[in-house]
């Protein structure tokens, strides 16, 4: 589905091979990665960090439990956004697939 100079419908030129494919694919999970490390370093480091605080002077209780929600919540973002990174990806890679075996 080529557009005007060989743009595709997602704006974005086609791939020629199915190798420029598969490294856009890599590229996706390796982003993805980062992400999810980046993500879930800083949701780690707020953990570990409220956790000295609550050693040196005790939160209440309430403060602690909401403490603890955020600090999971933090965790299911990144997995959720994580997910969606990788879920565009593959349908990106798929897409291709497909426009490169169509024009083959």
């Amino acid at each position: 589905m080529a557009y005007r100079n060989g743009f595709t419908l997602f704006g974005r030129r086609r791939s020629k091979s199915f190798p420029e494919s598969v490294w856009t694919l890599i590229g996706h999970l390796l982003g993805t990665a980062a992400i999810f490390v980046t993500l879930f370093g800083i949701a780690w480091g707020l953990s570990w960090l409220l956790a000295g605080l609550d050693s040196l002077h005790s939160f209440p209780p309430e403060i602690l439990a909401i403490i603890t929600r955020i600090e999971i919540w933090l965790i299911y973002g990144d997995a959720a956004v994580c997910g969606l990174v990788l879920l565009i990806g593959t349908v990106r890679f798929c897409i291709e697939l497909i426009e490169v075996r169509n024009h083959a």
